[in-house]
């Protein structure tokens, strides 16, 4: 852990690993997570801050998929921390059975909460009675788009227009697969145009679909624009900068 170096992933500093007393010690990034910029309405986010900050998930989760720790498990956006100057770092990487152990201590089965941190989480990962503690690849991209529709509506993770449901029952309805899938809502209307790339599809829709030519990586292509546009030839990239 302590050789991932990277300008958006936070810096491994320590770990106690005795029982009861595990404790994971990282980069300290005060100006909070996402989720606390994204829920504080004084905060005034214009859409090339609300990209740049995305952009900074894409080159993290990048950097982690490319690395010996190959997925995340557990992104979303309070796993999202920014530092002073305003760069997003991803937290919460790695050591994934030690995480697994002190949350399953500290949260209650079937609980609010317990359904609250399943939101981010991929409808193949919510099927299995086991799933892997590292999670995976494709559930990795499937929490980024949760989190790309709560950078446009700000509405808090798994927005339903029209709809007041709990957590349990969005779960719930992830989970069971039936079609058409059910997705958290982006309303064309509250965000740019590249956000609805192609067939008058949204980009979300591209993240967070189950049939596989919907399985798409997080890459970054330097060559090109640095808004989301939509490249869909097997595991291509869905962010270009």
């Amino acid at each position: 852990m302590r050789d991932v170096q990277h300008d958006h992933v936070t810096r491994f500093i320590g770990a106690c690993t005795d029982p009861p007393n595990i404790c994971v010690m990282t980069e300290y990034c005060p100006k909070g997570s996402l989720q606390d910029i994204l829920e504080n309405d004084s905060i005034k986010l214009d859409w090339m801050f609300r990209y740049s900050l995305v952009y900074d998930i894409v080159k993290g989760m990048h950097y982690i998929h490319n690395s010996v720790i190959n997925t995340h498990g557990n992104l979303k956006s309070s796993n999202c921390v920014v530092d002073s100057r305003f760069v997003l770092k991803v937290t919460d990487f790695g050591m994934n059975q030690f995480k697994t152990d002190d949350e399953d201590n500290d949260i209650e089965f079937e609980s609010h909460s317990y359904y609250m941190r399943k939101l981010w989480t991929s409808p193949e990962l919510l099927r299995l009675t086991e799933a892997p503690s590292g999670g995976t690849q494709r559930g990795d991209v499937y929490s980024f788009g949760i989190i790309l529709q709560e950078v446009v509506h700000r509405c808090g993770p798994f927005y339903v227009s029209q709809m007041d449901l709990s957590p349990k029952e969005i779960v719930q309805k992830v989970r069971a697969g039936n079609k058409p899938y059910f997705r958290p809502s982006v309303d064309k209307s509250t965000c740019p145009e590249e956000l609805y790339p192609g067939k008058g599809k949204q980009l979300t829709y591209w993240l967070v679909g189950e049939d596989p030519p919907h399985q798409i990586g997080i890459g970054v292509n330097k060559s090109n624009g640095r808004v989301p546009n939509e490249r869909l030839n097997g595991g291509s990239n869905f962010v270009n900068v």
